[in-house]
């Protein structure tokens, strides 16, 4: 999709910050119920929606844990993140600004 978009960004940035997204919806609510990548001009925007009410929030993690860095992580490479929460759950969201190869 962001290859065939024209959208000119860190794409390494992208997987990251989606695998981190569906990473903590399976983990800390068990399921995924969508994941939506949408592109407006330069914006690339990633959605994850899972059932989980628990809003998320940076962990500051020993140096030795394995876990608890994905919010962390979506802070230094985003644009910008943040939540919406739904009366089923959750909708968590990242942007990465780009250049848009088609004008």
């Amino acid at each position: 999709m962001i290859a065939e978009s024209g959208w000119q960004g860190d794409a390494e940035a992208a997987v990251l910050g989606t695998s981190e997204l569906v990473a903590n919806a399976l983990v800390h609510a068990g399921s995924l119920r969508r994941l939506e990548l949408s592109l407006s001009g330069s914006c690339l925007r990633v959605e994850v929606e899972d059932p989980s009410p628990a809003t998320p929030a940076p962990r500051h993690p020993g140096l030795a844990a394995t876990r608890g860095r994905g919010i962390a992580i979506l802070e230094r490479l985003a644009t910008s993140w943040g939540y919406r929460c739904r009366g089923d759950g959750k909708l968590v969201w990242f942007e990465l600004e780009g250049a848009s190869a088609r004008r």
